[in-house]
């Protein structure tokens, strides 16, 4: 070695290694005594004074690292060999170029209050001790040089990030140093190496050439002309700023950049964006869509610019089916072509028009004017307030022949001309007469024609020509002489609800051919009236019937009687007081048949009376006959 910077000629190689096996032999000797033979730092008082700077200034690389583990074995502070050795080959500051055992005349900035004469003995947190021109100072971590690892520092940490790390000041930029020989051997990343320094590049290189031209370049870079320039954004490598190679993480290759997030039309796959199907904005496949662009609707994954029939293009941008029974429509709310059996109505679909609207080629139309429901355009079938429906129209009022009723016009009954209903009528054409409400042209039975009505017979009467007229009596009346009677006159016998005429002469009847009681003057004979009794019969009025006396009865007598009768003819010439009282006795004899006539024609409460006086009539019957008896025996004497 040549001189150093303070003039002293190195040593001849044969002394040098003389001097460096004596030193290992000392650090031998050293290692193999007992620790509690080591000699602390202080204790070196015999070996220091010989380790000034001038008898450092000759020691070689091997020699200092030597002496370094000699002071370790022994106890010392390998600080002070390296402060003397490094304190020599660098140039110190004036004022510090001394012997390196007398220290540094105070601590470090980096480390106040905790030194000693060869410098900072312990760092703060986060900062590393380093070696440099006045001794040991605190640094931070990442400028101490991370290699060659120097064999006094086994043991050492080194992490940059550690506490109490322990290094060697590298220069700016150099990554392995050279300590012995003072030259930078490899510079770190964006550092170029000229000469025996690292010169850093250009931003972005990683390595550079001959100062600012770059040999290559940090990731997201690419070299261009030596140049570095950035890659699109999120791009780790690129040849180009429009062709990258790989992109950052969550990213993906599109158009030549890196997205995080696939552009419209496009899908992420694996490493670069897809496209979609035609006409998709976003998916999440080729075959998944999920949106489509403006102009299209999505239907069943893929985009359409017009919906399929059944379905309408929505404002989200799909096709959505039309209601139920729509066949084509525009939105939920418009149908324009309804399913067969139904139609069109407002934008939907009815199987049957509302009201106010009637079916017309497929949809509903509004029923006109004042119609509220109407099957066509022409006709109407129910009317707004304030009119009525007549002949598939509405008017104001209702015309001739009908009246109102809900709504409506409704007919007059037949041959009605005016009507308040269909069971009131108030002029009938003419020829008809109102009855009942209606229009008749004859009055039914139990009704007469009055003026333009039929009006009602009186109650006894079914029927009449006028109100004093009866032409047919109710049952229990009597038709006579165009009245009702409940009982026929003398003269006359009831005979099919009429009062018919007796036979001639005759004042009480039951028929024609059955008088009762005959006129005065009139004798009553089989059922008739005679001037004169026939034959065989004599005229009595001795005979009591109901409630009229009989006159002129012609009575029958037997042969016996008929002598008698011609007998006492003569008898009435002698004595015709006697013998009238005697016939008029005799007339008894015929009492039993005349009695049972009468009880017969009487009411049931005069005819039990009658049956119950007929003994004693009978009685008086046989009394009648004794006296007859009694005359017998006058006579023929």
């Amino acid at each position: 070695m040549g001189l150093t910077s303070g003039g002293i000629h190195a040593p001849v190689p044969w002394v040098g290694m003389l001097r460096l096996f004596l030193l290992l032999l000392l650090g031998a000797c050293l290692s193999l005594a007992p620790p509690a033979a080591a000699i602390p730092i202080r204790g070196l008082d015999a070996l220091l004074p010989r380790l000034t700077a001038a008898s450092v200034a000759g020691m070689s690389r091997a020699e200092a690292d030597a002496m370094a583990l000699a002071l370790r074995a022994a106890g010392g502070d390998q600080r002070m060999v390296l402060a003397l050795y490094y304190g020599l080959q660098f140039d110190w500051d004036a004022g510090r170029r001394v012997d390196a055992l007398a220290g540094p005349p105070a601590c470090p900035a980096s480390c106040p209050g905790n030194c000693d004469q060869y410098g900072c003995i312990g760092c703060p947190r986060g900062m590393g001790m380093a070696f440099g021109r006045e001794g040991t100072l605190c640094t931070q971590n990442t400028d101490l040089c991370p290699e060659p690892a120097l064999p006094w520092m086994e043991g050492a940490p080194v992490d940059p990030d550690a506490e109490g790390a322990i290094g060697i000041f590298c220069p700016d930029g150099c990554r392995l140093y050279d300590q012995i020989n003072r030259i930078c051997l490899q510079c770190f990343e964006s550092y170029s190496l000229s000469g025996n320094d690292c010169f850093q590049c250009p931003e972005a290189c990683r390595a550079c050439e001959g100062g600012p031209r770059c040999s290559s370049c940090h990731t997201g870079f690419y070299l261009d002309g030596g140049s570095c320039h950035a890659c699109s954004d999120n791009c780790l490598t690129c040849t180009s700023g429009t062709s990258c190679s790989a992109c950052a993480a969550d990213h993906v290759h599109h158009d030549g950049g890196c997205v995080r997030f696939c552009p419209a039309g496009f899908f992420k796959a694996t490493d670069a964006c897809v496209p979609c199907s035609a006409n998709c904005e976003n998916c999440l496949s080729e075959t998944i869509c999920l949106s489509c662009f403006p102009g299209y609707f999505r239907f069943s994954q893929t985009c359409l610019s017009t919906c399929p029939a059944g379905s309408y293009g929505s404002d989200s941008g799909t096709c959505r089916a039309c209601s139920g029974s729509c066949l084509t429509c525009t939105s939920d709310t418009s149908c324009t072509t309804c399913s067969s059996g139904y139609l069109h109505h407002e934008g939907g679909c009815v199987s049957a028009c509302p009201s106010g609207f009637f079916p017309s080629d497929g949809s509903c139309a509004p029923c006109t004017g004042t119609c509220a429901q109407c099957t066509s355009a022409a006709h109407c079938t129910a009317c707004s307030p304030g009119y009525y429906l007549h002949g598939g129209t509405c008017q104001g009022t209702c015309p001739g022949r009908t009246f109102p009723f809900n709504g409506a016009c409704i007919a007059c009954s037949a041959n009605c001309a005016a009507c308040t209903s269909d069971i009131e009528c108030q002029t009938c054409d003419p020829g008809y007469l109102r009855h009942a409400g209606g229009c008749v042209s004859q009055c039914p039975g139990g009704f007469f024609p009055s003026a333009t009505a039929c009006t009602a017979c009186p109650d006894e009467c079914q029927a009449c020509s006028s109100a004093t007229y009866c032409q047919v009596c109710s049952q229990g009346y009597h038709l006579l002489d165009g009245a009702c009677v409940t009982a026929c006159p003398p003269g006359t016998y009831a005979s099919a609800g009429a009062c018919a005429p007796c036979s001639e002469h005759c004042h009480f009847c039951s028929s024609a051919t059955d008088c009762t009681a005959c006129a005065g003057g009139y004798l009553h004979h089989s059922g008739g009236c005679v001037a004169s009794c026939p034959g065989g019969f004599f005229a009595s009025n001795d005979v009591l019937h109901v409630q009229h006396q009989l006159h002129g009865l012609c009575v029958h007598l037997p042969a016996p009687q008929r002598r008698l009768r011609g007998l006492l003819s003569f008898g009435l010439l002698r004595d015709k007081r006697r013998m009238l009282a005697l016939l008029g006795q005799l007339h008894g004899l015929f009492l039993r048949q005349q009695l049972h006539d009468l009880c017969k024609q009487l009411l049931a409460p005069q005819r039990r009376l009658c049956l119950f006086l007929s003994p004693w009539l009978l009685r008086l019957w046989w009394r009648m006959l004794g006296l007859l008896g009694q005359l017998h025996d006058l006579l023929f004497q």
